[in-house]
């Protein structure tokens, strides 16, 4: 294929794809400069509003549920090493419920314990930040 001004490569997956601001692409959507497709764009935008905390990351998360990364060896190291961030990140947040009761009820029951202070008058404990 002859080199043309279309000639693009997605900055996501690096799929060749063909875009020009010219006419004959004025009905494609401007993010077509650096993306080959909606998905990629949104991959992007995904992965960088997770490492610069756009949005909560349970939101980044749960889009990113959504979005096909199914060429991910293809993607820059960085939005590797990202999205398998917010995959471990959402592993480790998914406690059980029964520990998460425990949890709070052993926090309880050490603010209700009692402790002698030096001078041997009683204080209550309190929980560590």
């Amino acid at each position: 294929m002859a080199k043309t001004r279309a000639d693009r490569y997605c900055t996501v997956c690096g799929d060749h794809y063909l875009y020009c601001r010219c006419q004959e692409y004025a009905n494609m959507e401007p993010w077509h400069d650096a993306y080959c497709s909606a998905n990629c764009k949104d991959l992007y935008n995904i992965t960088a509003g997770y490492l610069n905390e756009w949005l909560d990351k349970e939101v980044e998360i749960a889009r990113l549920e959504s979005a096909d990364i199914s060429k991910i060896d293809q993607f820059p190291q960085w939005m590797q090493d990202t999205i398998k961030e917010m995959k471990n990140y959402k592993k480790k947040e998914q406690v059980p419920t029964d520990v998460i009761a425990k949890m709070i009820s052993e926090d309880e029951d050490a603010d209700k314990k009692e402790e002698k202070s030096p001078n041997g008058n009683a204080v209550k404990r309190t929980r560590k930040k």
